[in-house]
């Protein structure tokens, strides 16, 4: 692997478009394919040929055929980005984050792919990591192209390009009207999705000025979990139906047996057919199905508004005006939440008082016959689905709004400059319902005899009767009183809203003729503030609330930036040298968190001959920690995990024998389904610092000039990224703590709670934080390919075949946290080999395109527990689109475009991943952001341009 800087840099052909050949031979005669354009990944206007990284361009054409309606559905189409951090069918458990859309380029991190808009900063959309933008905030129909490149490109634009950058161009001199529809529902009649836009452009004051208005609508349908075959019933791993061990009924911990040493053993207990409790719980058999309330994608309603407008002040001066306004609501539904186990009162377990007059008999008698008889001052582990309090259900709302506004002009050397202020803000309101105050539920289980009322039953304490307090019986399915729910039920509410304010200048031109051409160089400066502020209702705040209990936050840093970027010719028309050259780009920012950060990119292209180039770049990338990662002081989460201690910590590594022996825990201990997961608080650290990575790309574009119409790029990519902020993974923080020869004194055992012998020695709390305790790297090769060709070259009459084939080779992706190495590749998301194919037929009136995208074959998880199981393997996907398109021209001069297609036309099941695997998005019964879990798609659509 290379890791040491290069002082190489590279540049490559830009057009290699989804749908055909590149820019360069889809240009008509007329055409000036050297017309000077700023392109991502560098700041310096230049030919399209001479960028200098290598860029894939997704342009209005390739959206038209992949008929997405959100933009981020093709982005993950690409095989260069990973897993997206949300989705519309892996946001059902993000709350704040349900119904956003977001992107991640090699799997490093939403927060290290830096999405731009016309080259400049778009406000965040995502509460939760408030450095990340929502893509459903930017209109399709809106959008000339999309350009994205891969590696470290912070030299050019700052912190967050660390995998890569992401620019969305926007339509800017649309002349006319044009009302676009497309309406697609699923084979199964679910997550039907319409939208209807209108765009209208039209110059003003002579051609001095140009206006340019887009209105947006997108409403998408939700699609439940019950209804497909994977997801329609709560699955765990190694068995399909390994229901809920929260169940409408209850269960009780009791004592159920002796263990070999002679000590009681106990484990949850439920009714059994006649109504008495002294089943064991078993979950196949007792527990409740979660997916019959859940679902794989969300309803969305979605309206956006987009205002464009320039005018030309003087022959060299444009001012110019973007405004945007997104609105999106959505909702989420849940199970019924849980009661008992894994919450709390503040700081405290919600039991069950041992003199609790609804405790059945059974459980006494059992306590009795062990030795324990119940008193007042015992505390009882219990469980139960809280169904007579119905379903969870949240309707997040967000507004976004963006406004950019500066000048823009040309010097009389011929250097251009621009200067800008933007204002970005996201409102983000949240409500709940199917949630109750604990401190309430707590007091009506410390329930009485109502002495003057012979047979029922009250609250002790007097203050809490004075208030409305009822007492609670949860033994059985409806047990609790609908007085009860009433006095224990309260709504949730959370708000929050990013703002963020940038102002900024460029200057780019021409130095000075010096070897093989001339000089050519970028410069500017950056101002940015970022502002985040979340508010919590009372109870969540105060930890008394049954949904996450989380913290207000408020917070904020800006920083200061400049950049210099050159592009130097270096030999040109020269035996063995068509071109020789290098660029190279240096970028310093001052944070008022971290401090000074520098990032620099350097660089090498040499073309030896007309028909090959071969290019390569070294760069260093920053990230400074967000908002959230530094002021952020906890929310609840509930974590998967496998107990270091089970069967004793055999074979465990370092003490982790001898410190759960230190414990009591038997050699024999299986925490099993119920001890795989618990609650716990994860929190934001002011104290992070920036993460730095190394970058290297090394490749060559070959355009033969033997076969017009064709070219192919190979590019090798490794980044690895030192310091990386990330969370002390739960099982990281288990495996350390209890290997750790100072236990239960090390810092990784900080946060960790864990019952005793009498409730089964279950983890039952495990908060974590984050640091700069990582490292990320990654290793491949992308190849794209693209060839436009006569049909008649092939026999097949007139019009023009294109295609594209763009694959990415990914031979290593790790991440290492305190020594303890995490191998992703081949899990789903990290697979080795990702490729998509696209075939399309042009004659004039019709355009036919197949479309072919292959996911490698994997594992579910490269964890221990799932090595050897038959489940883990899992096969190559693949799934084929068609679409075809009619245009038709009207005798007024209006064009009318009418399209059909269907998305997964073979309709192919995606891969069994079940939990607790984290690969595996709750609810959809495999890695939904990964496959398809949606099945067979139709769609049609119609616009009109006058």
């Amino acid at each position: 692997m290379l890791k040491k800087p290069l002082t190489l840099a590279i540049s490559s052909a830009i057009g290699l478009y989804a749908l055909g050949a590149p820019a360069a031979f889809a240009a008509d005669e007329e055409s000036n394919i050297d017309e000077e354009v700023v392109v991502t990944g560098s700041r310096i206007a230049r030919g399209n040929l001479t960028s200098a990284t290598p860029v894939t361009v997704l342009d209005a054409e390739t959206l038209k055929i992949s008929a997405n309606t959100n933009i981020a559905d093709t982005l993950f189409e690409l095989p260069s980005t990973g897993i997206p951090g949300v989705a519309q069918t892996t946001s059902n458990f993000n709350v704040f984050a349900s119904g956003i859309a977001t992107v991640d380029l090699r799997n490093l991190g939403t927060t290290r792919t830096l999405v731009l808009v016309n080259g400049r900063r778009h406000v965040s959309g995502d509460i939760d990591n408030p450095s990340v933008v929502d893509l459903n905030s930017i209109p399709a129909a809106f959008i000339e192209r999309i350009e994205v490149i891969t590696g470290g490109a912070s030299a050019v634009y700052g912190s967050e390009a660390m995998a890569g950058v992401i620019n969305i161009i926007t339509k800017k001199d649309f002349e006319g009207m044009e009302i676009d529809t497309q309406y697609g529902i699923s084979n199964e009649g679910d997550g039907q999705d319409f939208n209807v836009s209108i765009t209208g452009g039209s110059s003003f004051a002579d051609g001095k000025g140009h206006a340019m208005v887009h209105l947006g609508l997108q409403e998408l349908s939700s699609v439940d979990s019950i209804d497909r075959p994977l997801s329609a019933t709560d699955n765990f791993f190694g068995d399909f139906q390994s229901f809920s061990s929260f169940a409408p009924q209850g269960s009780i911990n009791a004592p159920i047996g002796t263990n070999p040493d002679g000590s009681t053993q106990f484990g949850f207990v439920t009714q059994d057919a006649n109504g008495d409790w002294v089943k064991p719980f078993v979950s196949a058999e007792d527990g409740f199905n979660r997916a019959a309330f859940r679902k794989i994608q969300l309803p969305l309603t979605r309206k956006n508004i987009n205002v464009n407008l320039n005018y030309e002040i003087s022959e060299n001066t444009k001012f110019f005006v973007e405004t945007s306004y997104t609105q999106t609501d959505t909702s989420n539904n849940l199970e019924p939440t849980i009661a008992g186990q894994f919450l709390s009162v503040g700081a405290n377990p919600l039991t069950i008082p041992g003199d609790n007059p609804f405790i059945p008999d059974e459980i006494r008698q059992a306590y009795t016959d062990a030795g324990s008889p119940l008193t007042a001052d015992d505390d009882i582990v219990w469980r139960k689905r809280f169904f007579e309090l119905g379903p969870r259900q949240t309707s997040p709302s967000r507004d976004t709004i963006r406004a950019a506004f500066g000048l823009e002009g040309e010097l009389e050397s011929g250097s251009r400059w621009d200067v800008y202020y933007q204002f970005g803000q996201t409102n983000a309101s949240l409500n709940r319902t199917g949630d109750f105050n604990t401190l309430f539920f707590s007091q009506g289980l410390d329930a009485e005899p109502d002495p003057d009322n012979p047979g029922q039953f009250r609250c002790k304490d007097a203050l809490a009767r004075s208030l409305g307090c009822v007492a609670i019986d949860v033994f059985g399915v409806g047990s609790i009183s609908d007085a009860a729910v009433d006095y224990v039920r309260v709504p949730a509410s959370s708000n929050a809203r990013l703002q963020q304010q940038v102002v900024g200048g460029n200057l780019t031109g021409d130095l000075f003729e010096w070897g093989g051409g001339m000089i050519k160089y970028a410069t500017g400066f950056e101002y940015r503030k970022e502002q985040y502020d979340r508010t919590v209702d009372a109870l969540a705040a105060a930890g008394l609330s049954s949904s996450n209990a989380s913290a207000p936050v408020s917070g904020n840093y800006d920083v200061w930036e400049i950049y210099g970027e050159v592009d130097v010719p270096i030999i040109q028309d020269a035996p063995g040298a068509d071109y020789l050259g290098f660029d190279a780009a240096y970028r310093y920012g001052d944070y008022s968190t971290v401090g000074g950060v520098s990032q620099w990119k350097t660089g090498l292209k040499w073309t030896p001959f007309s028909d090959l180039t071969v290019r390569v770049t070294q760069s260093q990338a920053v990230r400074a920690p967000n908002v959230a990662e530094l002021f952020d002081p906890g929310s609840e989460t509930f974590e998967s995990f496998t107990d270091p201690c089970i069967n004793g910590g055999a074979g465990a590594p370092g003490n982790t024998a001898a410190n759960c022996a230190s414990l009591g825990i038997p050699s024999n201990f299986d925490p099993g389904v119920n001890g795989s997961s618990a609650g716990g608080f994860q929190s934001g650290n002011p104290r992070l610092t920036e993460e730095t990575s190394d970058s290297t790309t090394i490749g060559f574009v070959y355009v033969p000039s033997w076969a017009e119409g064709m070219s192919l790029t190979v590019d090798y990519f490794d980044i690895e990224i030192e310091d990386a902020v990330e969370p002390i993974e739960p099982q990281i923080k288990l495996d350390q703590c209890y290997a750790a020869a100072d236990f239960p004194n090390n810092p990784f055992c900080v946060g960790i709670q864990r019952n005793g012998a009498n409730l089964g020695f279950i983890i039952n709390r495990l908060d974590f934080g984050i640091e700069n305790i990582g490292r990320l790297s990654t290793q491949g090769v992308d190849i794209d390919f693209n060839w436009q060709f006569d049909a008649a070259d092939i026999g097949l009459g007139e019009g023009t075949f294109s295609w594209n084939s763009r694959g990415t080779f990914t031979t290593d992706w790790e991440r290492v946290i305190f020594d303890e190495l995490e191998d992703n590749l081949r899990e789903p998301g990290y697979n080795e080999v990702k490729w998509n194919n696209r075939l399309s037929w042009n004659t004039g009136a019709w355009t036919h395109s197949w479309t072919w995208r292959y996911i490698g074959q994997g594992s579910a998880d490269n964890s221990p527990a799932f090595q050897g199981s038959p489940l883990n393997d899992i096969g190559h996907a693949s799934y084929h689109d068609l679409n075809t398109r009619y245009v038709l021209e009207g005798d007024s001069g209006a064009t009318y475009e009418f399209s059909a297609g269907i998305n997964n036309a073979l309709d192919n099941d995606p891969p069994y991943i079940p939990e607790p695997s984290e690969n595996a998005d709750t609810g959809t019964g495999t890695a939904a952001g990964v496959y398809d879990p949606i099945g067979r798609f139709f769609y049609v659509g119609a616009t009109v341009r006058f």
